[in-house]
């Protein structure tokens, strides 16, 4: 993020003798707004990182005074890096749709729940998923990946259902 200061008749201020300070109301968490350097021609720069998915308004103040433009920048999850069970299936019948239905949540490296479009892939380590079934599926806007539509095929002592995770299509 680059704050440029300029004096009263739009003249870049050529020294380092201002005080510029990035505030905003978001919890950054390990994040934050970094500290401002001085470039040179009247611009301070500082780096804007986030470990907490979110939207934040940041206002540049300069000797205490508040600029009139602010800036929001939304900070997205990472790549998932664990995945959470949430709705295990119940017993299973062959044939019949798993009850209740898997639910999977994705969360990045900082615990954040992943954004839209990611894919899972539900793995059956025996027999297999009916051809109807839906093995593949997309993350929603808070990460959760449902698998509404799994159906073994035939009966079998022990099955594990596993989730793989896919790449992203582009």
């Amino acid at each position: 993020m680059t704050v440029q200061v300029r004096d009263a008749q739009g003249n870049a201020l050529e020294a380092d003798n201002a005080t510029v300070q990035l505030d905003s109301g978001f919890d950054f968490g390990a994040g934050g707004a970094g500290v401002l350097q001085y470039a040179g021609g009247g611009a301070y720069t500082a780096v804007v990182s986030s470990t907490k998915r979110g939207t934040a308004e940041i206002i540049a103040t300069v000797d205490g005074m508040a600029l009139a433009e602010t800036v929001t920048v939304e900070f997205l999850p990472g790549e998932p890096t664990s995945l959470e069970l949430t709705h295990p299936p119940a017993d299973t019948v062959a044939g019949v749709p798993l009850h209740p239905a898997p639910r999977v949540r994705g969360f990045d490296s900082f615990g954040n729940a992943v954004a839209s479009g990611h894919r899972l892939a539900a793995v059956l380590s025996a027999g297999a998923f009916t051809a109807e079934s839906v093995t593949t599926v997309e993350s929603d806007d808070q990460g959760r990946f449902r698998f509404d539509n799994l159906v073994i095929e035939s009966a079998a002592e022990d099955y594990t259902i596993s989730f793989e995770r896919l790449p992203q299509e582009r």
